[in-house]
């Protein structure tokens, strides 16, 4: 059982070797390929040139926006992998998020159709939040909010084996009867 002091916190052992990481790996990689193909894919579609049309610089910025916007939730995903025990495996994340990263700067970049009012018009903040980016979002708020609580249950277990600082009845406060989880202090 670790040992816990005031002065020094519980440590953490390592994760146990029988435990294989590779299946989580495989999940947060393939949806984070899902995702990848999923931007890429409406992208592509919001400046297709259907029938001659040439896209308008709103619909290269829009295809840009959800490009990168999709670099968050992947980086969100390995970060969750990453706690849920995957360590090389994650690095099969790079290609996805570089090549949205890459792709959706390339579409910022390009101009639209220059009969459109305004075909160089700047990059704005509310460019973050268009059609396409919204699934992004969602998926980063949900990965954000399984992290938290990762780390608050982990940060809570870490205090002694029942996950509470074990308290006195008297006071209410920890540790104030001198009885911590190692047993009773000599007082003299």
């Amino acid at each position: 059982m670790p040992d816990f002091t005031p002065d020094r916190p519980v440590e953490i052992p390592p994760q146990d070797p029988s435990k294989p990481a590779w299946p989580v790996t495989l999940l947060v990689v393939v949806c984070a390929y899902l995702l990848a193909a999923w931007n890429l894919y409406g992208a592509m579609i919001s400046v297709a040139p259907f029938f001659g049309d040439q896209p308008s610089r709103d619909d290269y910025i829009q295809g840009g926006m959800a490009a990168l916007t999709a670099v968050v939730p992947c980086v969100l995903l390995a970060l969750a992998g990453w706690m849920a025990g995957s360590r090389w495996g994650l690095a099969l994340f790079c290609l996805p998020a570089g090549v949205l990263a890459l792709f959706g700067m390339s579409m910022v970049a390009d101009d639209g159709d220059p009969s459109d009012p305004e075909p160089t018009r700047a990059v704005q903040a509310a460019d973050l939040f268009d059609d396409l980016t919204h699934l992004n979002w969602i998926v980063a708020g949900g990965l954000a909010v399984v992290i938290v609580g990762v780390v608050w249950t982990r940060r809570d277990s870490r205090r002694s084996p029942r996950g509470r600082l074990p308290r006195d009845d008297a006071t209410g406060s920890a540790l104030a009867s001198g009885v911590g989880v190692t047993g009773p202090r000599l007082r003299g």
